[in-house]
């Protein structure tokens, strides 16, 4: 899992001319391939946390719209399966 840790030439990489997002959905956490639990990556800013999974981040969303050409607003919402029957609602 080394190569995870790469560096690119920036020429290389499309920022889609967006800040760096340690919010991203996609950014790994700071013990990330640890063996030991300890730090793996560490912020260049200070108190910094990343490497939440639970929502996109704004930037995340800003960059699927940019990327896919998407000037939409709205939200959708994925179908959601009851609790009694399994089905979807």
């Amino acid at each position: 899992m080394l190569h995870n840790f790469d560096k690119y030439d920036n020429s290389l990489v499309n920022t889609l001319n967006t800040p760096y997002d340690y919010a991203s959905v996609m950014h790994y956490e700071p013990t990330a391939f640890s063996l030991n639990n300890l730090p793996t990556i560490e912020a260049l800013q200070p108190n910094v946390e990343f490497g939440q999974r639970y929502n996109m981040s704004t930037y995340d969303i800003l960059e699927v719209r940019l990327f896919y050409n998407c000037s939409a607003r709205g939200v959708t919402h994925p179908p959601m399966l009851t609790t009694t029957t399994g089905s979807i609602k």
